[in-house]
């Protein structure tokens, strides 16, 4: 048997909530926030694709020697790590600039962040996971 490892980022959305890990359309576990699993799978040319909810990652072919236990790395959409903070910012802003200088105007700047996460429950829900055998998420 061959070694799939997959590491998984550690991000404040999607804490408490495990990625099931598939492997040519099976269900081989799952993995929690900040984990790394390894998983042990046949020799030989892999799909593999991660889904949480309705959500899913792009699949990804992998080739699985004995010899060596390959790596994925996987973690929300790009911007995804990053989105609870910049909303959370804006709503701080929006009610200092509100109640101090009676400007209730920031508020929309949450139309962007909220089409955003829109775009990725809905046409975007295949690209909503990122994961990859390069540490680049």
């Amino acid at each position: 048997m061959a070694t799939l490892r997959i590491v998984r980022n550690s991000e404040p959305n999607n804490r408490f909530s495990k990625y099931k890990i598939i492997a040519d359309g099976n269900k081989i576990g799952e993995i929690a926030n900040g984990a790394t699993e390894q998983f042990d799978l046949p020799e030989g040319t892999h799909t593999i694709r991660a889904t949480i909810n309705w959500c899913s990652s792009q699949d990804i072919q992998v080739v699985l020697r004995e010899d060596k236990a390959q790596t994925l790395y996987l973690s929300r959409f790009k911007m995804g790590r990053y989105l609870t903070y910049i909303v959370w910012g804006i709503l701080a802003l929006h009610l200092l600039a509100s109640s101090v200088f009676k400007f209730p105007y920031l508020i929309y700047l949450m139309i962007l962040p909220f089409f955003l996460m829109l775009y990725y429950f809905t046409i975007g829900r295949k690209n909503y996971l990122q994961i990859s055998d390069q540490f680049n998420i």
